[in-house]
């Protein structure tokens, strides 16, 4: 069956990838529904948008912001630390099946919505699942297998529901993540691409900002610095401007949301909210901060043990797994004696293809 597996991987690996990926998400979304209604759930914020218990599901946690957002747009402040983009597309999703089913309501309801949403968190999810074969295999284009491989992993991450389920972030992040990387990874780099839909993916997390640093900045300021001989100084400060350039285009998105918060929320309001005043009149990490006590090492209390201890077996896994690459391949730790090509041929070295 393995072989078979591997075969079918080789010959037609997006239509592969496609069906397990469709497969795994609808039997993730459909235990779900399953096991919400045979267990208590532990939010139960749900009742607050729907009563049935079929669509309960997807509607808590963080995704009751969400859905209320995509409702009747901001209303609260603590909302603001939900981009826009994902509220947008459950709406429009809702939209598109409240036309399919002939509905006389202009408004989507809430079940159209979790129906639209959740196609579209589906569809995402499997697409993304595709844009990461294909930027692995842009970077190793001999191994197919390999990208394969990683792949298939993406299909079973640790938190299944948020990436396979219901509609959250996760999908449409990872998917605006591995085609901005993509793009910025070709033999000839698109760079104003891969910052537009970094920046895209800022409205569905604020994250997507360190990627887009950490992508230009590993690419511009020590890849192409490294391309004609040991890294200098000199030649990294004349590739500051483009790093500075593509930087801020992936970041715009972010802030001019950032923009609309402070509109909304601060200019015409009679008492205005602590974080109107500041120098930088950031909504999202004060809110993060005020709601939700987001901080400096304010996670790491002992209440969390639990949490440390469910998240443990990826953490170890990824920390074993960098240990054995770079014990492998020391001189990978010296940005003199580095490239991007001696760190394909070393990390397919350890693959053993």
């Amino acid at each position: 069956m393995l072989s078979r597996l591997k075969e079918r991987s080789l010959s037609s690996p997006y239509l592969l990838l496609t069906g397990l990926s469709l497969a795994i998400r609808l039997l993730t979304a459909s235990l779900v529904v399953v096991l919400s209604s045979l267990l208590t759930p532990f939010d139960t914020s749900a009742v607050l948008a729907s009563s049935s218990y079929k669509l309960a599901p997807f509607l808590t946690w963080d995704a009751t912001f969400f859905f209320s957002i995509a409702e009747h747009s901001y209303t609260f402040e603590q909302q603001l630390a939900f981009g826009p983009a994902l509220p947008a597309l459950i709406r429009t999703g809702g939209h598109l099946v409240a036309f399919l089913a002939c509905s006389s309501d202009p408004t989507p309801s809430i079940a159209h919505m979790v129906i639209g949403g959740t196609a579209l968190a589906i569809l995402a999810g499997t697409a993304a699942t595709l844009a990461l074969y294909r930027l692995t295999l842009s970077i190793f284009p001999t191994h197919p297998s390999f990208a394969f491989l990683s792949s298939l992993l993406f299909l079973l991450p640790p938190s299944p529901i948020t990436l396979n389920a219901v509609p959250y972030t996760e999908p449409f992040f990872a998917l605006t993540s591995f085609v901005g990387m993509e793009a910025a990874m070709r033999a000839k780099p698109r760079y104003l691409v891969a910052a537009a839909i970094l920046g895209v993916g800022t409205l569905f997390r604020p994250q997507g900002i360190v990627i887009g640093v950490g992508l230009f900045g590993w690419r511009l300021l020590l890849v192409e610095t490294r391309a004609r001989g040991p890294f200098e100084i000199s030649r990294a400060l004349r590739n500051l401007p483009r790093f500075l350039f593509f930087t801020a285009i992936s970041f715009l998105p972010f802030a001019l949301y950032q923009y609309y918060a402070y509109t909304a929320f601060c200019t015409n309001a009679t008492s205005p909210r602590p974080w109107c005043s500041n120098t930088l009149p950031m909504s999202y990490s004060w809110i993060q901060a005020h709601y939700w006590n987001v901080g400096f090492l304010n996670y790491y209390t002992p209440s969390q043990i639990p949490n440390f201890l469910f998240a443990a077996p990826p953490l170890l896994l990824t920390f074993f797994s960098l240990k054995s690459f770079y014990s492998h391949n020391p001189t990978l730790l010296s940005p003199a004696t580095s490239s991007p090509t001696t760190t394909s041929v070393c990390l397919m070295r350890i693959h053993g293809s």
